[in-house]
C-alpha cells in the first residue's frame, strides 16, 4: 500500500492508526523506501508517525 503526503501550509504531517480493534497476521511496517529505508516503524508496536522531512513525499506499507 503507497500512501501519497502533500502539505500546504506547514512541513510536517502527524500520521495515526489504530489496530486494536482488527484482527491481522504478520507485520506492518511503515518505510519511505522499499529497497533501502531511511524510515522504519513498526506500526503494530506504535500508533503514529509525525513525518517532519519535507522531502518526504511517499511512505510505503509492507505487511509480511
Amino acid at each position: 500500500m503507497e500512501l501519497c503526503l502533500t502539505t500546504v501550509e506547514s512541513n510536517s504531517v502527524t500520521l495515526n492508526w489504530d489496530f486494536s480493534s482488527s484482527n491481522h497476521a504478520g507485520s506492518l511496517t511503515l518505510v519511505d523506501d522499499i529497497d533501502n529505508p531511511s524510515i522504519e516503524v513498526d506500526m503494530s508496536a506504535q500508533n503514529s508517525y509525525q513525518v517532519t522531512d519535507d522531502s518526504v513525499d511517499e511512505l510505503y506499507i509492507i505487511q509480511e
